[in-house]
C-alpha cells in the first residue's frame, strides 16, 4: 500500500514555510525592527522555520491529516459496501498515522495513510500474503510495539496497535488489548483467505 504521496507532503511543507515567515515577521513586529522584512528573514525564519517544522512533525501532522483520512475511508467504504467494518486509526507520534479498515463480512482490507490522505486503497483477502500479528519483544516478557502487517503486491505494510516508548509487561490490560485489535485484524483475513 502507497504510504506517501510527494505532492500532498510538499504542500504541508510550504503551508508550515508561509506560517513560519508569518511568525517571523510578528516577532520582527514585535522586537519593534525598523526594517521589518529583512529582519524577518534573516534573523527570525531560520529558527522559526526549524522549530515549525520540528512542531509539525511530531506533534500536528498525524491528528491533521487524519481527520483527511477519515473522511477519505468513509466515504469509499460506502460506495464499496463495507457491511461490517473493524476500523483501526493509528495517529501515534513517530509513525506514518493510517486508518484501516477490514471488513468483517468480505475479508476486504481498505487502506489510507496520513501522508497519502485522498487515495483510498483496497484489497481482497487473496491478494494479501505474510498476514501476521504479533509484537517486538523486549528484556524479560516485555514490549513496546504490537502490530499487525500483511504484504501487498511484494510490499510490507506493517500497521502499530499499540506503541509506548517505554517496555511494559506483555501482560499489561494495554498491551493485552493491542494485541487483540491486532490478532482480530488477522484472524478476519485468515478467514477469508482459507474459503
Amino acid at each position: 500500500m502507497k504510504k506517501y504521496s510527494f505532492g500532498f507532503i510538499l504542500l504541508q511543507n510550504l503551508i508550515v514555510i508561509l506560517v513560519s515567515w508569518l511568525l517571523a515577521i510578528g516577532m520582527s513586529v514585535l522586537a519593534l525592527n525598523e526594517n521589518i522584512l529583512v529582519s524577518s528573514l534573516t534573523n527570525w525564519l531560520p529558527i522559526t522555520l526549524f522549530f515549525m517544522l520540528l512542531f509539525y512533525w511530531l506533534f500536528i501532522a498525524n491528528p491533521i491529516t487524519a481527520l483527511i483520512a477519515k473522511k477519505t475511508m468513509a466515504k469509499n467504504m460506502k460506495k464499496e459496501n463495507f457491511s461490517k467494518p473493524v476500523t483501526l486509526t493509528n495517529k501515534d507520534i513517530g509513525t506514518v498515522g493510517i486508518v484501516l479498515s477490514v471488513d468483517e463480512a468480505t475479508g476486504r482490507i481498505a487502506y489510507v495513510s496520513c501522508q497519502n490522505p485522498f487515495a483510498f486503497q483496497m484489497a481482497q483477502p487473496n491478494e494479501l500474503t505474510d498476514v501476521v500479528s504479533s509484537y517486538k519483544r523486549g528484556p524479560m516478557s516485555t514490549t513496546r510495539y504490537v502490530y499487525f502487517q500483511f504484504s501487498y503486491n511484494g510490499k510490507r505494510t506493517r500497521i502499530p496497535t499499540y506503541t509506548t516508548g517505554n517496555n511494559v509487561m506483555v501482560t499489561s490490560p494495554a498491551v493485552r488489548d493491542g494485541i487483540a485489535k491486532a490478532d482480530r485484524l488477522r484472524n478476519i483475513i485468515l478467514k477469508f483467505q482459507k474459503a
